[in-house]
């Protein structure tokens, strides 16, 4: 393993990432944890992780601004000042909370381009915009074509396939509603540094090639297309959904409960396809991206449960790397002692540096641990009633 900071990987610490359940596969290995059985010594020191004496080197390591950047975001001061306005009202997702269990049960996207018609840029705006997306088609234009074969492939698809199914065409080529919005949450990820924007935008469809295969990648991602044979799974056993309604602070919430899984079908690659679905329809409203992402799981009712650290590995490289979607902060409720000093050390080295920074774990009564989630903005009336809230 190369380590080049000089961290120690060898003994116990306390974190958390994207929890959950199912086999695991790390270098080659699973992890499982059950009330009957532990997991292997031997596999388990074989791991890296990350200690409390590397967590307290790599706070020694901060600058102020990065320290005043970490608790912004966790506390929710962090927004997009100079693209929206300063304390604009929270949104709340109503076709969810009031028909749907679940937001991958309703029409999200065809809400979100409603809303985004509804308040239509100056025409200074767009121009503006439009140089920045012309920008950004010569510098996709001039990447070698081996670099961005995925990408290509997208452009040049028939716009409507021989099944009759709609294809990403105009997607990938930014065309659309919801190409040009992906192209524009690039730029704006990437400070409008159009050499940039469009590396990552080659990159996400390497990765959506990777994920969900040629039969499927090149489709509309929608859930007549992309997803369309996700929706019965997810439904049944995934374990992660975004919540009704935004933070006090303007952030979507995504929640998760490893005791949702049904074991006997659960698979990590469906469970990473469901987080990039979530994904995409935060990325199609432009207030959400900017204001950014709160994670909030709960193991409450997850003992005895393994921990998917291929999928949590995964969940990172997408919120890390992949969309320009920014993991504001993530927090992880009610974790068992076995979670916490046997696999949260491994997690904590998987979710990297601006990750780790942003997490916090929560203990004690659902009171004491409703009130720690509060004093990061997030209230009774946004998190879901395993957590003793509202929704």
């Amino acid at each position: 393993m190369n380590n080049p900071q000089g961290l120690n990987y060898s003994s116990g610490g306390g974190f958390s990432g994207f929890g959950g359940g199912g086999g695991v596969a790390v270098g080659g290995g699973s992890i499982s944890i059950s009330g009957t059985s532990h997991p292997d010594d031997a596999m388990i020191h074989s791991y890296p992780k990350f200690t409390l004496e590397d967590e307290l080197r790599e706070m020694s390591t901060l600058t102020m601004n990065e320290i005043v950047k970490v608790e912004s975001d966790l506390m929710g001061a962090t927004a997009s000042f100079d693209t929206m306005a300063v304390g604009a009202p929270k949104q709340h997702y109503h076709h969810y909370h009031l028909q749907h269990p679940h937001p991958w049960a309703g029409h999200y996207q065809q809400q979100q381009h409603q809303q985004q018609h509804q308040q239509q840029p100056s025409d200074t705006v767009r121009e503006v915009e439009e140089e920045h997306l012309y920008r950004l088609q010569i510098e996709l234009d001039s990447i070698p074509l081996v670099d961005k074969v995925a990408y290509v492939k997208a452009c040049s698809i028939p716009a409507r396939l021989s099944s009759g199914e709609e294809s990403c065409k105009y997607e990938a080529m930014g065309i659309n509603d919801i190409g040009r919005s992906r192209h524009m949450a690039y730029l704006e990820c990437c400070s409008f540094d159009a050499t940039l924007a469009a590396r990552k935008i080659v990159q996400y469809w390497e990765e959506r090639l990777e994920l969900f295969g040629v039969a499927r990648a090149f489709l509309s991602m929608t859930l007549h297309g992309t997803m369309k044979d996700e929706v019965e799974w997810m439904m049944a056993t995934s374990s992660m959904m975004i919540l009704p309604q935004r933070d006090g602070r303007g952030r979507t919430v995504i929640f998760g409960d490893p005791s949702r899984k049904d074991m006997s079908i659960y698979d990590s690659r469906r469970q990473v396809m469901t987080m990039w679905y979530l994904l995409e329809t935060i990325l199609q409203d432009a207030e959400a991206r900017r204001r950014g992402l709160v994670v909030v799981t709960s193991a409450k009712y997850s003992h005895g449960m393994s921990m998917d650290f291929k999928s949590a590995s995964w969940c990172r490289r997408l919120l890390g790397d992949v969309f320009p979607v920014p993991l504001r902060s993530s927090h992880f409720c009610h974790p068992s002692k076995v979670a916490n000093y046997v696999l949260f050390p491994i997690l904590k080295f998987l979710m990297g540096r601006d990750m780790r920074l942003r997490f916090k774990s929560h203990y004690g009564t659902d009171s004491a641990v409703l009130c720690q989630l509060e004093s990061y903005g997030l209230t009774r009336d946004v998190l879901p009633k395993e957590l003793c809230g509202a929704v």
